[in-house]
Protein backbone atom coordinates (compact mmCIF):
# COMPACT_ATOMS: atom_id res chain seq x y z
CA UNK A 1 0.00 0.00 0.00
CA UNK A 2 1.14 3.37 -0.51
CA UNK A 3 1.76 5.10 2.82
CA UNK A 4 0.63 8.53 1.59
CA UNK A 5 -2.34 7.86 3.09
CA UNK A 6 -2.59 5.92 5.93
CA UNK A 7 -1.86 6.37 9.49
CA UNK A 8 -0.73 3.50 11.57
CA UNK A 9 -1.50 4.81 15.48
CA UNK A 10 -5.09 4.93 17.04
CA UNK A 11 -6.10 8.15 17.80
CA UNK A 12 -10.39 8.90 18.57
CA UNK A 13 -10.22 12.23 16.52
CA UNK A 14 -11.08 10.61 13.05
CA UNK A 15 -11.32 6.89 12.68
CA UNK A 16 -11.65 6.95 9.34
CA UNK A 17 -8.52 8.42 9.04
CA UNK A 18 -6.83 5.43 10.70
CA UNK A 19 -8.94 2.23 8.76
CA UNK A 20 -8.11 3.60 5.22
CA UNK A 21 -5.18 3.09 3.41
CA UNK A 22 -5.37 3.97 -0.93
CA UNK A 23 -2.55 2.81 -3.18
CA UNK A 24 -2.15 5.66 -5.15
CA UNK A 25 0.29 4.49 -7.35
CA UNK A 26 -1.87 3.09 -10.10
CA UNK A 27 -5.66 3.72 -10.74
CA UNK A 28 -8.09 1.11 -12.53
CA UNK A 29 -11.53 0.89 -14.31
CA UNK A 30 -12.77 -2.35 -15.30
CA UNK A 31 -10.03 -5.13 -13.49
CA UNK A 32 -10.76 -8.59 -11.04
CA UNK A 33 -8.88 -8.70 -7.71
CA UNK A 34 -8.49 -11.52 -5.26
CA UNK A 35 -7.51 -11.12 -1.85
CA UNK A 36 -7.13 -12.75 1.20
CA UNK A 37 -8.67 -11.37 4.31
CA UNK A 38 -9.46 -12.42 8.21
CA UNK A 39 -10.71 -10.69 11.21
CA UNK A 40 -8.59 -10.56 13.97
CA UNK A 41 -11.14 -10.12 16.20
CA UNK A 42 -15.04 -10.18 16.76
CA UNK A 43 -16.41 -6.51 16.34
CA UNK A 44 -14.78 -5.48 13.02
CA UNK A 45 -14.87 -5.48 9.79
CA UNK A 46 -12.70 -5.80 6.66
CA UNK A 47 -13.12 -4.04 3.13
CA UNK A 48 -11.30 -3.60 -0.60
CA UNK A 49 -12.03 0.15 -1.73
CA UNK A 50 -12.08 0.77 -5.82
CA UNK A 51 -12.32 3.54 -8.20
CA UNK A 52 -11.94 5.74 -5.36
CA UNK A 53 -11.40 9.50 -6.37
CA UNK A 54 -10.89 10.95 -3.07
CA UNK A 55 -11.21 9.78 0.31
CA UNK A 56 -14.61 10.58 0.51
CA UNK A 57 -15.63 8.80 -2.56
CA UNK A 58 -15.65 5.13 -3.75
CA UNK A 59 -16.96 1.63 -3.79
CA UNK A 60 -15.95 -0.94 -1.23
CA UNK A 61 -17.03 -4.73 -0.98
CA UNK A 62 -16.70 -5.33 2.88
CA UNK A 63 -17.32 -8.24 5.53
CA UNK A 64 -18.70 -6.92 8.90
CA UNK A 65 -19.13 -8.79 11.72
CA UNK A 66 -19.83 -8.36 15.19
CA UNK A 67 -20.83 -10.15 18.21
CA UNK A 68 -23.89 -11.19 17.29
CA UNK A 69 -23.27 -12.55 13.56
CA UNK A 70 -20.37 -14.35 15.13
CA UNK A 71 -22.41 -15.77 17.72
CA UNK A 72 -25.08 -17.79 15.16
CA UNK A 73 -22.50 -18.06 12.67
CA UNK A 74 -23.70 -15.24 10.03
CA UNK A 75 -21.04 -14.44 7.48
CA UNK A 76 -22.31 -11.26 5.88
CA UNK A 77 -20.66 -9.75 2.55
CA UNK A 78 -21.96 -6.29 0.94
CA UNK A 79 -20.65 -3.96 -1.53
CA UNK A 80 -21.55 -0.40 -0.75
CA UNK A 81 -20.38 3.35 -2.23
CA UNK A 82 -19.34 5.78 -0.07
CA UNK A 83 -20.36 9.70 -0.54
CA UNK A 84 -19.15 12.94 1.15
CA UNK A 85 -21.56 12.13 3.51
CA UNK A 86 -19.25 9.41 4.98
CA UNK A 87 -22.02 6.81 5.51
CA UNK A 88 -21.97 3.40 3.37
CA UNK A 89 -25.06 3.18 0.97
CA UNK A 90 -25.91 -0.73 0.53
CA UNK A 91 -26.23 -1.44 -2.60
CA UNK A 92 -26.21 -5.25 -1.86
CA UNK A 93 -25.80 -7.22 0.96
CA UNK A 94 -26.19 -10.24 1.54
CA UNK A 95 -25.65 -13.74 3.96
CA UNK A 96 -23.14 -16.11 2.60
CA UNK A 97 -24.29 -19.40 4.06
CA UNK A 98 -21.54 -22.01 4.57
CA UNK A 99 -18.76 -19.47 5.39
CA UNK A 100 -17.71 -19.21 8.90
CA UNK A 101 -17.70 -15.91 10.57
CA UNK A 102 -14.86 -17.16 12.99
CA UNK A 103 -12.07 -15.18 13.83
CA UNK A 104 -8.66 -15.62 12.67
CA UNK A 105 -9.99 -18.15 9.73
CA UNK A 106 -8.76 -16.72 6.21
CA UNK A 107 -11.38 -16.42 3.27
CA UNK A 108 -10.52 -16.05 -0.19
CA UNK A 109 -12.37 -13.03 -2.04
CA UNK A 110 -12.94 -12.27 -5.52
CA UNK A 111 -13.71 -8.82 -7.51
CA UNK A 112 -14.68 -8.54 -10.71
CA UNK A 113 -15.64 -4.90 -11.99
CA UNK A 114 -16.68 -4.16 -15.57
CA UNK A 115 -18.32 -0.90 -16.13
CA UNK A 116 -21.71 -0.85 -14.25
CA UNK A 117 -21.47 -4.58 -12.80
CA UNK A 118 -19.57 -5.26 -10.10
CA UNK A 119 -19.45 -9.21 -9.01
CA UNK A 120 -17.84 -10.84 -5.94
CA UNK A 121 -17.34 -14.43 -4.27
CA UNK A 122 -16.01 -15.39 -1.32
CA UNK A 123 -14.61 -18.86 -0.83
CA UNK A 124 -15.82 -19.52 -3.91
CA UNK A 125 -19.60 -18.74 -3.69
CA UNK A 126 -21.04 -15.93 -5.70
CA UNK A 127 -23.08 -13.73 -4.23
CA UNK A 128 -25.67 -11.09 -6.23
CA UNK A 129 -24.18 -8.74 -8.67
CA UNK A 130 -24.41 -4.99 -7.94
CA UNK A 131 -24.66 -2.41 -10.51
CA UNK A 132 -24.19 1.17 -10.30
CA UNK A 133 -22.75 4.44 -12.41
CA UNK A 134 -21.78 6.97 -9.71
CA UNK A 135 -18.21 5.95 -9.60
CA UNK A 136 -18.15 5.23 -13.53
CA UNK A 137 -14.23 6.94 -14.26
CA UNK A 138 -11.18 4.79 -13.03
CA UNK A 139 -9.90 5.43 -9.53
CA UNK A 140 -7.27 4.10 -6.78
CA UNK A 141 -8.16 1.29 -4.83
CA UNK A 142 -7.25 0.75 -1.09
CA UNK A 143 -7.95 -1.87 2.04
CA UNK A 144 -10.61 -0.56 5.17
CA UNK A 145 -10.68 -2.30 8.66
CA UNK A 146 -12.32 -0.83 11.50
CA UNK A 147 -11.52 -2.04 15.26
CA UNK A 148 -14.69 -0.59 17.77
CA UNK A 149 -12.04 -2.02 20.35
CA UNK A 150 -9.91 0.90 19.87
CA UNK A 151 -6.34 0.71 18.76
CA UNK A 152 -6.18 -3.24 19.29
CA UNK A 153 -6.29 -5.77 16.15
CA UNK A 154 -8.93 -5.03 13.66
CA UNK A 155 -7.88 -7.49 10.47
CA UNK A 156 -5.60 -8.48 8.18
CA UNK A 157 -5.24 -9.01 4.42
CA UNK A 158 -2.70 -11.16 2.19
CA UNK A 159 -2.02 -12.04 -0.86
CA UNK A 160 -3.86 -9.17 -2.79
CA UNK A 161 -3.35 -9.02 -6.74
CA UNK A 162 -5.10 -7.06 -9.58
CA UNK A 163 -5.53 -7.48 -13.23
CA UNK A 164 -6.52 -5.08 -15.07
CA UNK A 165 -5.54 -2.34 -17.58
CA UNK A 166 -3.83 0.76 -15.27
CA UNK A 167 -5.34 4.08 -16.30
CA UNK A 168 -4.91 7.86 -15.41
CA UNK A 169 -6.54 8.09 -12.41
CA UNK A 170 -8.17 11.11 -11.00
CA UNK A 171 -5.89 14.20 -8.99
CA UNK A 172 -5.65 12.87 -5.35
CA UNK A 173 -6.72 15.73 -2.80
CA UNK A 174 -4.79 15.22 0.16
CA UNK A 175 -6.53 17.88 1.97
CA UNK A 176 -9.78 15.65 1.16
CA UNK A 177 -10.32 13.29 4.45
CA UNK A 178 -12.81 10.97 5.38
CA UNK A 179 -16.27 11.96 6.63
CA UNK A 180 -16.49 11.36 10.06
CA UNK A 181 -20.23 10.18 10.74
Amino acid sequence: MDRRYCRDHFSPGNNGDENLAFFLGRAFGDFEAEFEFRWDVVWTHAGFIFRASDARHYYMVHFPVNGQQYRVEGFWAAISKVDENGFFEIMSMQLVHGVSSGPKLWHQVRLAVSGSEIRLWVDGRPLPVANDTTYSHPGYVGLSTYGSLGGGPKSSFRNVRICGRSDPGPDWDVSVRPQRN
